[in-house]
């Protein structure tokens, strides 16, 4: 009997959670949580030395204008592939990096996996950990997914977040990473937008293609 309580349970909880890829269904849950969180624990932020100066500050900007975050279907491009590959299942350990709100959490929520958490320099949520990209709280081979959407863009040392992610990611663990190509130059984001996260004098230049990519992960054996 318990067992047959169990699955119907699950099954009512999964119908649930579908409704969730609807977007102003997710933007409604999730603003809530974000509203009553922010209240009851604070959004508490955390100072990185591989992050570019402002990307608190700009990620912030997200947090609190959130509809647009919750309504941005970018992180589907990710999230929608695990669904076609045969070694992932819904009880797979998942981390999100930099997620921001709970957006990307509850997406992938509405597609029936479990085990998912975020790590970022920015939280609010108890699904999402305190912490750095760079140096990750947790213990070699913890995760089967790692998803890490638009967010080594603000690193200043891309080779230590992509070391990280493939310590952390179990052995034939998935992980996969998005960028945006832009051919704006740093002067002219700060021009159009009023600042900009990359360095104006050129010390830095941003990772902005597929092959820089393959590159940080080439000594990725098994992952």
């Amino acid at each position: 009997m318990q067992y047959f309580l169990k699955k119907i349970k699950s099954k009512v909880s999964n119908s649930l959670c579908q409704f969730l890829r609807i977007d102003y269904v997710r933007f409604f849950i999730g603003s809530l949580r974000l509203k009553y969180f922010a209240l009851t624990r604070g959004i508490k932020s955390l100072e990185s030395d591989n992050a570019f100066e402002l990307t608190i500050f700009h990620n912030m900007k997200s947090v609190k204008n959130h509809k647009l975050d919750f309504l941005m279907p970018r992180m589907n491009k990710l999230i929608v592939p695990l669904l076609g590959i045969e070694t992932v299942f819904p009880e797979s350990s998942i981390l999100v990096i930099g997620p921001r709100t709970e957006n990307d959490l509850l997406r992938l929520f509405s597609w029936g996996f479990k085990n998912v958490k975020g790590l970022d320099l920015i939280s609010y949520s108890p699904l999402i950990d305190l912490g750095d990209m760079h140096s990750m709280p947790y213990e070699d081979s913890s995760f089967d997914v790692i998803i890490c959407g638009w967010t080594i863009s603000y690193s200043k040392n891309p080779e230590k977040a992509a070391s990280e992610m493939i310590r952390v990611t179990k052995n034939g663990g998935i992980i996969g990473i998005a960028l945006d190509f832009s051919n704006m130059s740093p002067i002219e984001a700060e021009k159009k937008f009023g600042y900009s996260i990359e360095p104006t004098d050129g010390s830095f230049v941003r990772l902005n293609s597929a092959e820089q990519i393959y590159e940080l992960f080439s000594d990725a054996n098994g992952v």
